[in-house]
């Protein structure tokens, strides 16, 4: 069946049954405004918001309106640096769209990861979402903890810097001629027979 979607919005003329011009709100706008140091998850659908507000209340949850093809559509600046948690429908539009909404985040949250719930649960049905956990009383409360992972080899791991930190750097202790410092760890290479 097909979804008749007609939300209410304030015109210059009035009430009208449409949608809401771009850039277009976020679900729970009000919250994230005024609980801007709240962690925000995003998920598709008002229906799976409001489930998944009640199941992660130490979230703000929010989603877009207008489905996936609108997300390009949504002003995204309130989750500007943010830490922000991606839970997508289990399928494949579920995922493209936030992998989509975690590239363009990229730019504007603090943080930002996704959590599959196949991942979790690789026997989950297509399209199931959190808004399924709350009617069947799946226990999802460990999903969104952050794990406390080495980063693996060949990736990049982003430090924090600040001038402030210059200040706290110990004094230089040379071992040979201004080019190896005392803790330093150094990789020296050339031709072979040159050295």
């Amino acid at each position: 069946s097909k979804k008749d979607i007609r939300p209410l919005v304030r015109t210059a003329d009035g009430w009208k049954w449409q949608h809401h011009p771009a850039p277009r709100p976020l679900f729970q706008l009000d919250r994230l405004v005024n609980d801007a140091d709240l962690p925000a998850l995003v998920v598709e659908g008002e229906k799976t918001a409001v489930a998944a507000q009640k199941l992660f209340p130490q979230f703000i949850a929010t989603t877009w309106a207008g489905g996936a093809a609108a997300m390009g559509q949504t002003d995204w600046a309130p989750l500007s640096g943010r830490e922000v948690v991606l839970v997508p429908d289990c399928d494949s539009p579920g995922r493209k769209a936030m992998q989509w909404l975690s590239n363009h985040l990229g730019k504007l949250a603090r943080t930002v990861r996704t959590v599959d719930p196949a991942d979790f649960d690789a026997s989950l049905p297509e399209g199931w979402d959190l808004a399924d956990a709350a009617a069947d009383g799946k226990d999802v409360s460990q999903w969104l903890e952050k794990k406390n992972e080495e980063p693996q080899p060949g990736t990049i791991e982003a430090i924090p810097f600040s001038l402030e930190m210059l200040e706290e750097i110990p004094p230089r202790k040379w071992l040979y001629r201004r080019h190896y410092m005392r803790g330093m760890v150094s990789l020296t290479a050339a031709a072979g027979g040159v050295g």
